[in-house]
């Protein structure tokens, strides 16, 4: 059975579009204004009153669970 609630994110990114995080070909990400990361981003992931939170490392896209 798949559960519908949807997820939100609470990260600020930068850019015109503030939570819009984007990967290159290589992997490397960018806000919404391509320009790429300055420093390591945290990304919370909300559902159902549950949160999570993953970092992204800059220059190599590296996403993990701290």
């Amino acid at each position: 059975v798949l559960d519908a609630h949807p997820f939100a994110h609470i990260s600020t990114f930068g850019g015109a579009e503030p939570g819009t995080l984007e990967f290159d070909t290589y992997g490397r990400p960018y806000d919404s204004d391509k320009t790429a990361l300055a420093a390591t981003t945290t990304v919370t992931i909300a559902r159902a009153g549950e949160t999570a939170s993953v970092l992204v490392i800059p220059n190599t896209g590296r996403v993990y669970i701290p």
